[in-house]
């Protein structure tokens, strides 16, 4: 009988201690994500031109700028709620041929495999009227969207409508830049939305934003914050 008792009592406490060791995951990964969201403003401060990061176009996720000169260890770039993990193999990115890193080069697809656990919004408003003027081995590429710079971050005014956001200036503290990866093809997978294989799950995401800090945003205020930000005209999942 006091067996049958305890063990009833732990199958009780269990879902509470899981939820308290992913609320201290979650801590820890947005400790993470300050370090880069520091390594990004180092950057910019760098940058001739401002610019929070080194991508060149609008879902280019390498972040080889970061490493190991803005940041001192890949750990920090790995969500301590997945187990993706960073090995050494070097490789050089599809459009610029700089080498670093291979699997910096892009986000992990899932919570197991390698990569980074981060994927970064380096541009916004990519699908309406802007473009930014990037320099690619010599020569200049115009690219869709805004690409999130000092300044940029602190005028952008809203193109679109989506959440009668229209003409505001969302300033640094509301711009996202490096969050939880959200890559496609798994099965039951939403783009740029808290979902089962997300690194946090269907309850919400992490962020940091450009201003420095990092956040907790759950799935209630997900698209509106994702809209804050990136000013694409998206209202729904």
């Amino acid at each position: 009988m006091v067996i049958a008792i305890i063990a009833i009592l732990a199958s009780l406490l269990k879902p509470a201690l899981a939820k308290a060791k992913e609320r201290g995951r979650r801590i820890a990964c947005l400790n993470n994500l300050e370090q880069s969201a520091l390594g990004a403003q180092l950057y910019a401060d760098d940058d001739s031109k401002g610019n929070l990061t080194a991508s060149v176009f609008d879902g280019d996720d390498n972040l080889n700028w970061l490493y190991p000169k803005y940041i001192s260890s890949t750990k920090s770039l790995i969500c301590p709620s997945t187990r993706n993990f960073i090995p050494t193999n070097t490789g050089v990115h599809s459009v610029t041929g700089e080498p670093g890193l291979r699997y910096l080069l892009k986000s992990a697809i899932g919570r197991t495999n390698a990569g980074s656990s981060y994927e970064i919004f380096s541009f916004m408003n990519y699908n309406g009227p802007h473009f930014t003027d990037v320099p690619i081995n010599g020569r200049t590429e115009r690219i869709p969207g805004v690409k999130k710079t000092q300044n940029s971050v602190l005028t952008h005014a809203h193109h679109f409508n989506a959440f009668g956001l229209k003409g505001t200036v969302a300033g640094p503290s509301r711009v996202w830049l490096l969050l939880d990866a959200d890559e496609t093809g798994l099965p039951g997978s939403i783009q740029n939305y808290p979902d089962k294989t997300d690194n946090h799950g269907p309850e919400g995401g992490t962020a940091n934003l450009c201003d420095g800090h990092a956040e907790w945003i759950p799935v209630k205020k997900y698209l509106f914050g994702f809209e804050m930000s990136q000013d694409e005209n998206r209202s729904t999942p």
